[in-house]
């Protein structure tokens, strides 16, 4: 499930797609009680902050980009580097 997710966030072209990707990034932090720090970091090492960060700057995208950007930072120091 992250691999798809990953693989939608990075390679899409279609904002409303990298929307949903950065939504889905956020729930699959949250559900993962037990191993939210194993999720954030595969999350993290595989590449989505760049592209979460770029959507920054879209209007539409800004609120569910910010939300999986604080869901991988919260009680994780590594992503939290990565944003640095």
């Amino acid at each position: 499930e992250i691999e798809q997710v990953v693989e939608r966030l990075l390679r899409s072209g279609n904002l409303n797609a990298q929307i949903e990707a950065a939504k889905d990034v956020r729930k699959l932090v949250r559900k993962s009680k037990s191993s939210s720090s194993k999720t954030r970091s595969r999350l993290a090492a595989a590449g989505v902050i760049p592209p979460l960060v770029s959507m920054l700057h879209q209007p539409a995208a800004r609120e569910p980009a910010l939300l999986a950007l604080l869901n991988l930072a919260v009680r994780n120091e590594r992503s939290a580097f990565l944003f640095i």
